[in-house]
């Protein structure tokens, strides 16, 4: 439980511990993640919703994997997500089904987003995932089937490891997301996209071609789009 109605920032990831935000009406910024371990994936994801619920008035909120991941299993459930005012959304994520529902309903919910920062992850499929992966499943709430028609353009976590040996593929993938995210943040002005690991090669032509594609979307959306390496980019 903490109490901390004086703190302008707060980091709470990787805690395997239960974490209640009772008092942080002073709070700016966050950074907050989740640690499954053998904690029950439904205490998860009422954890998760409480910590964005006090954390609806922070104007700066840093998101992990697996948040995102609890948030789209709340989703799935029709768990109601509070309206939030934050401003600048980073969130750290690979483009798979399983996290897309979740970041839907963040971009739905927060209605004077200003700025989103999509820090790309290295792809490993982690012990974490398999274990909301089969939660869901037995709960019959698994986000490949329930939304399979509704973002079938995002594959699942095993799928993605085929698709990113293609610079076609990739291309086609990063465009869908763009698209999906202009989509559903009606007040959005600028978008980074931090690209790294599989979702980046030395072919500097295939770049090029995709950086014509962001100039593209961002002109028809009046929405400033930025593609960067992640060796070269700063928060």
């Amino acid at each position: 439980m903490i109490v901390a109605p004086h703190i302008h920032y707060l980091s709470l990831i990787n805690s395997y511990k239960p974490s209640t935000l009772l008092d942080v009406s002073s709070l700016t910024e966050a950074n907050l993640d989740i640690s499954i371990g053998t904690r029950e994936a439904r205490l998860c994801q009422t954890m998760a919703i409480g910590m964005l619920a006090k954390s609806r008035n922070v104007e700066r909120l840093n998101l992990g994997p697996t948040f995102l991941k609890i948030l789209s299993l709340a989703e799935l459930r029709g768990a109601p997500f509070p309206t939030l005012n934050v401003q600048t959304l980073i969130i750290k994520t690979e483009f798979v089904r399983s996290i897309i529902p979740g970041i839907a309903r963040l971009l739905l919910t927060s209605p004077g987003l200003k700025t989103l920062t999509v820090d790309t992850m290295e792809l490993h499929l982690h012990k974490r995932d398999t274990y909301l992966e089969h939660y869901s499943d037995s709960q019959g709430l698994s986000p490949h089937r329930c939304w399979r028609s509704e973002y079938e353009v995002f594959p699942t976590s095993k799928e993605i490891y085929t698709m990113l040996g293609c610079n076609h593929a990739t291309s086609k993938l990063l465009a869908s997301f763009m698209e999906f995210v202009l989509g559903n943040a009606k007040t959005l002005e600028r978008m980074v996209i931090c690209l790294g690991g599989i979702y980046l090669n030395d072919d500097e032509q295939w770049f090029e071609e995709l950086l014509q594609l962001v100039g593209t979307l961002s002109h028809h959306n009046n929405v400033s789009i930025v593609l960067k390496p992640k060796n070269y980019f700063k928060y």
